[in-house]
């Protein structure tokens, strides 16, 4: 008797459970397996059998509801979990370029994230190398959209996409 794992709610009243080799098959599915590779990750006695079989058989599992439900389910998991990756990740690079752009180094501001290197000198005093301010202002300035224009009288910033503001 193949034990049950998890409610798999179907849109009706009636649920019914994944069994292990079902909820396998699903996760083989979303880490990027063909349909083929996941059914036979998950039903290793499918490894004897002809491709077509198991083509066949895999294509008629994933088509069914609690199947596919809980394929959609695990695939808005994973792609919400990029989604807010790459905003960390983003926020990070941000971050990073604003430490650059804002360290001070006349008043010894060391702060990691701005230091491109670190050295000793002949009386053991130690010599930050920090990194390019204008490159870090550049990557920003790329990374947000800003185009920088000469008004003349001051600085006009054109945000592409978004709206513009004069200072």
């Amino acid at each position: 008797m193949t034990k049950k794992k998890r409610i798999v709610k179907s849109g009706h009243s009636k649920e019914r459970m994944l069994t292990p080799k079902e909820e396998k098959f699903v996760k083989e599915l979303v880490k990027g397996k063909s349909q083929r590779q996941a059914f036979r990750s998950a039903y290793p006695s499918s490894l004897k059998w002809k491709d077509a079989t198991v083509d066949k058989r895999a294509s008629e599992k994933f088509h069914k509801r609690e199947i596919k439900g809980r394929y959609e389910e695990l695939q808005k998991k994973v792609a919400d979990r990029t989604v807010y990756d790459a905003a960390e990740v983003r926020q990070t690079i941000l971050d990073t370029l604003m430490a650059i752009l804002t360290a001070d180094v006349a008043d010894g501001d060391v702060d990691g994230r701005a230091v491109k290197n670190k050295k000793w000198d002949s009386k053991n005093r130690t010599i930050y190398e920090h990194y390019d301010k204008l490159e870090a202002a550049k990557m920003l300035r790329e990374m947000l959209g800003i185009d920088p224009v000469d008004a003349g009288n001051g600085i006009t910033i054109k945000i592409e996409n978004g709206q513009g503001y004069d200072e």
